[in-house]
């Protein structure tokens, strides 16, 4: 589903079909009130989280980093997941 919904996403920006294909100067991944690159964003934002949920973090890494490259600014939170991915495998202490 979140792969459905990465694919309307870019269909709706025109960006291209590989959400690793996006470059930050494709759509107004800057500015907030784009309502179509920020839904991009919180898409992809979306895939990253199930994307380790489901055990597959090298895929939800990249996936992150991809996030943090178009929104350097991290408006949407992407860095709350990359901690996630670092904090993996250390005690909770």
């Amino acid at each position: 589903m979140a792969r459905l919904c990465l694919e309307k996403a870019a269909r709706e920006n025109n960006l291209a079909e590989n959400w690793q294909d996006v470059r930050a100067g494709d759509a107004l991944f800057d500015r907030y009130e784009e309502i179509a690159p920020r839904f991009f964003l919180f898409t992809l934002k979306g895939y990253a989280y199930l994307q380790l949920r489901l055990g597959n973090l090298d895929e939800g890494l990249v996936a992150v980093q991809k996030l943090l490259e178009l929104d350097p600014s991290d408006k949407i939170g992407a860095k709350v997941l990359l901690d996630v991915i670092q904090r993996i495998g250390q005690d909770n202490d």
